[in-house]
């Protein structure tokens, strides 16, 4: 589950509030065995839950196959493709939205972490999105076992993405 709050300033206009509510749950698939990934699985949906101006109003669900590989003690890399139904900005109309990330992690210490990625999104059937390409970099400490705190900023690559974003985030692992 995750709740995201932002507040935008695109074109001298503000839009402030939550984004529709996220869903899913994690799969295991697979452990890493040599060459071979650990590999997991999330059925995912966004429910509309946001406020007026940052709804989708209705469910956009998808699929998210995550993989990745410990390298050693201070170095994994991960990456993640996943497809989801979105909504055109300007026409209203739905189409597939693709997703690539690629992910470095770095240990710090025993509960300090780092990581940088590159991510993207690639519209498939679009009337008028464009692919954004994005590149971040954040802090992590593990809390405890079951709790992970992280802190993050990035910036757009091409004109199509955001210019700049910071943010935090609290991950609980339930089992």
């Amino acid at each position: 589950m995750a709740y995201t709050y932002g507040d935008e300033k695109t074109n001298g206009q503000t839009a402030a509030g939550s984004d529709d509510l996220y869903l899913g749950f994690k799969i295991g698939l697979t452990s890493q065995n040599g060459v071979l990934p650990e590999m997991a699985i999330i059925p995912q949906m966004t429910v509309p839950t946001a406020s007026s101006d940052r709804t989708e109003d209705e469910v956009l669900a998808g699929l998210n196959w995550l993989y990745g590989w410990d390298i050693n003690d201070f170095l994994s890399a991960a990456g993640s493709t996943r497809f989801n139904r979105a909504i055109d900005e300007v026409t209203a109309d739905g189409y597939t939205e693709w997703a690539q990330s690629w992910t470095l992690g770095y240990s710090l210490a025993e509960r300090v972490g780092a990581y940088t990625e590159y991510y993207g999104f690639y519209p498939s059937g679009a009337d008028t999105a464009s692919p954004e390409h994005y590149f971040n970099g954040g802090v992590t400490y593990l809390i405890n076992n079951d709790m992970r705190w992280d802190i993050r900023g990035g910036t757009g690559l091409n004109d199509e993405a955001d210019d700049y974003f910071f943010g935090t985030g609290l991950s609980i692992r339930f089992r």
